[in-house]
C-alpha cells in the first residue's frame, strides 16, 4: 500500500507554522534527509502546532497513516499477558491490581490509560520534552490535542488540580485517555497535606470517570502512570503509597464497581522497586493476595510477519550494528559500563567507550595500555544467550551470513562460523601498521597481548615501558588497531570475508532464491555501510530480499516508500527481546 510523501507533508506543516526554527528547513534538505530525521521533524511540528487551526482532512489522514506505521512498529503488551496480579483481601468485586514496567503508549486491551496532564490540558508544546504528556500526545496524534481543546473551550477555565477528563485514545492502543492534573512541587519540597489529598483525588477522579463510561462485557480496565512524580517533583515513595491506598479505599467504598482491573505503570527501575516493595508489604499485612487469572500472550503482528518471512526464505543475512552489542551489555554510551571495566582510564578524559573513538591519549604507553585492556575485556566477555539464539536461528536456515560493523567478535565467540562473518569495520582481534607499509603489515592481537601481559601493572593497568608497545615488523612504526577510521585502514585482513559476502549475495540472485535481512541496531553513525545498502538491496531486488529492521530510536526507521512496497518492516524494540520472540517457535 502506498504511503504518504513525508517531505511533502512536512512542507505543508512548515509553511503553516509560525515557529521560526521550522521555517529554516529547505525543500532540498527535506528531500535528502534520512527517514529518522523526517519522522523527528514531523513529531516536532505536531508538538508545537496550535489546535486553533484545524488540519485539512487529507493532511490529517496522511499524518495518521504515518503515526499508525510508527505505532505498529512497536512491541505491544496486553494487560492479559501480565503474569503477577493481586486482589484486595475481602473485596467482593475481586478487582485485579498489578504492576507493569514499560511504555504506557504500548499497553493494549485496556479501556483507558491515565495521562499526567498540565492545567491547560492541551499537552506539552516543547519538542523532545521527556514528560509523559508529550509521549502520549505524540503517539495519539493531533486529534487528541483537538479533543482536549474542545473540552477547554467549553469549560472556559483551566482544569483544577485533582480533577480528570476523558477523551478517546485515537492512535493509541488504549481506547481512551483520562487526563488528570496532579500537584506540582518544587524540587526537594515536601508535599503538604492538601497536596497529598489532591494527588489522591487524581486517582479517585480517574476511577470515577471510568466507572461512568460504557464498556462491552463490563470489563473495564485502567492503567495509571506515576502521577506528579518526576518533573512534577512529588516524592516517589510518598506518591506510590498514596496511589495504592487511594485505589484500595475507592473499591472499599464502591463495592459494586464495574471496574475489573487496575494496572500501576512504572517506567523507571526506581519506581518499579518502590511499587514491588509496597505490594510485598501489603501481602505481609494481608491487605492483598495473589489472584488466579488466565494469561494470554500478546499478539505481535510485526514479529509474526518476520517469522513468516523466515519460514519461507532460503537464506538469512544478519546485519548487526552497535545496538546488538548494547543488548548484551556492551553499551558504548554507558558511563556505568566504563566505570565498571575501564575506571583506570577515566583520568585521561574518556567517560564512555564511545568517547575513546579518536581520543588523543597522553602517550603511546597509555594508548596501548587501554587497547590491551579493552581487548582483554572484549575477548573474555561472557557468552550470550541472545547471540546463541540468533546463531541457532541462522543455523536452521539453508544458508546464512553475518555482516557487522561491530569489531567485538561476539558472533564467533558464541559459536558461529568465522568464515561466514564479515566484520566490515575491522576487528579488535587484529592490529596493523598505520603506514600500510605493505598489504600484509597486520597481525593477530592475541599472541601480541599474551607476550606483553606479564608487563602490565595490575594496579594501574599500564604497560611498564614503551618497549612493550607493539611495532610494525616491517618498518618499525607503532602499530594501531585494525579498525576503519581513515585512508590507512588495512582491509586486507578481511578480504576473504568481503569476497564471501559478495558471493553470498550473488548466489541468492543467481539461484533466484530468497533471503531475509535481519538487521539489528543499525543507526546513523555509519549508514552507508549497512543501513543504506540494505535498503538498496530490498528496493532493487524485491523478489529476492526482505528486510526486518530491529532497533531503538534512529535504528527503527525506514523511508515510507520502502515500507509501502511490503518488503520491509520495522520492529521498534531491543534486539534481545525480538530475538527471543522470533526464536521461541
Amino acid at each position: 500500500m502506498p504511503l504518504p510523501n513525508l517531505p511533502k507533508l512536512l512542507r505543508f506543516l512548515i509553511n503553516e507554522s509560525k515557529v521560526q526554527t521550522a521555517q529554516r528547513y529547505t525543500i532540498e534538505w527535506l528531500e535528502a534527509a534520512d527517514a529518522d530525521v523526517q519522522y523527528h521533524l514531523l513529531e516536532m511540528l505536531l508538538c508545537q502546532r496550535t489546535p486553533e487551526l484545524p488540519l485539512p482532512e487529507q493532511i490529517r489522514q496522511e499524518i495518521y497513516q504515518i503515526l499508525t506505521v510508527k505505532r505498529d512498529s512497536k512491541l505491544l503488551t496486553s494487560r492479559h499477558s501480565i503474569e503477577e496480579k493481586f486482589e484486595f483481601v475481602g473485596s467482593p468485586n475481586k478487582v485485579k491490581i498489578s504492576i507493569w514496567k514499560g511504555d504506557i503508549t504500548t499497553i493494549t486491551d485496556v479501556t483507558a490509560i491515565v495521562n499526567a496532564a498540565n492545567p491547560a490540558l492541551l499537552g506539552c508544546f516543547e519538542p523532545d520534552h521527556g514528560c509523559i504528556d508529550n509521549v502520549i500526545h505524540a503517539t495519539a496524534g493531533p486529534d487528541l490535542r483537538q479533543a482536549c481543546y474542545d473540552i477547554m473551550i467549553e469549560q472556559i477555565h483551566e482544569e483544577p488540580v485533582g480533577n480528570a477528563k476523558i477523551t478517546p485514545g485515537f492512535n493509541l492502543p488504549a481506547k481512551n485517555v483520562i487526563h488528570t492534573v496532579g500537584p506540582q512541587l518544587k524540587r526537594g519540597e515536601e508535599p503538604s497535606e492538601a497536596q497529598a489529598e489532591q494527588l489522591a483525588s487524581c486517582y479517585t477522579s480517574s476511577l470515577s470517570i471510568l466507572e461512568n463510561i460504557e464498556e462491552d462485557g463490563n470489563d473495564k480496565s485502567i492503567v495509571f502512570c506515576c502521577i506528579s512524580t518526576g518533573l512534577f517533583s512529588f516524592p516517589s515513595g510518598h506518591a506510590c503509597a498514596i496511589a495504592i491506598e487511594s485505589v484500595r479505599r475507592y473499591f472499599e467504598e464502591k463495592q459494586d464497581s464495574s471496574i475489573s482491573e487496575v494496572v500501576f505503570n512504572v517506567f523507571t527501575e526506581q519506581d518499579y522497586i518502590l511499587y514491588t516493595k509496597m505490594f510485598g508489604k501489603l501481602q505481609l499485612n494481608n491487605v492483598i493476595k495473589r489472584a488466579d487469572h488466565p494469561i494470554y500472550p500478546t499478539y505481535q503482528k510485526g514479529v509474526e510477519i518476520a517469522k513468516n518471512w523466515l519460514s519461507k526464505a532460503d537464506n538469512l543475512i544478519i546485519s548487526a550494528g552497535a545496538g546488538l552489542s548494547s543488548s548484551v551489555g556492551l553499551d558504548y554510551l554507558s558511563p556505568e559500563l566504563f566505570d565498571k571495566y575501564y575506571s583506570n582510564f577515566k583520568k585521561y578524559g574518556p567517560t564512555t567507550l564511545y568517547s575513546t573513538i579518536g581520543h588523543q591519549w597522553p602517550s603511546e604507553i597509555i594508548e596501548w595500555s587501554f587497547w590491551f585492556h579493552h581487548y582483554y575485556t572484549i575477548s573474555r566477555w561472557q557468552e550470550s544467550e541472545t547471540y546463541q539464539k540468533l546463531i541457532q536461528l541462522a543455523n536452521s536456515m539453508n544458508n546464512s551470513f553475518v555482516i557487522t560493523t561491530n569489531a567485538d567478535g561476539f558472533f564467533v565467540k558464541n559459536g558461529y562460523d568465522t568464515k561466514k562473518v564479515f566484520t566490515v569495520q575491522g576487528s579488535y582481534y587484529w592490529i596493523q601498521c598505520p603506514r600500510k607499509c605493505s598489504d600484509f603489515s597486520y597481525k593477530e592481537m592475541e599472541p601480541v597481548f599474551q607476550a606483553v601481559k606479564p608487563y602490565i601493572d595490575a594496579s594501574t593497568g599500564l604497560l611498564k615501558g614503551d618497549c612493550y608497545v607493539p611495532r610494525c615488523d616491517n618498518c618499525g612504526a607503532t602499530m594501531t588497531m585494525c579498525l576503519r577510521g581513515g585512508w590507512n585502514f588495512n582491509d586486507h585482513a578481511f578480504t576473504e570475508q568481503k569476497i564471501a559476502y559478495k558471493e553470498f549475495i550473488n548466489n541468492v540472485t543467481e539461484q533466484n532464491s530468497t533471503a531475509v535481512i535481519l538487521e539489528f541496531g543499525v543507526g546513523l553513525n555509519t549508514p552507508s555501510i549497512l543501513r543504506w545498502p540494505n535498503e538498496e538491496i530490498v528496493t532493487q531486488l524485491p523478489d529476492n530480499f526482505k528486510l526486518v529492521r530491529v532497533g531503538l530510536g534512529p535504528s527503527s526507521t525506514i523511508p515510507l516508500d520502502i515500507l509501502g512496497t511490503g518488503n520491509a518492516i520495522i520492529l521498534d524494540a531491543d534486539a534481545s527481546v525480538v530475538i527471543d520472540l522470533i526464536v521461541k517457535s
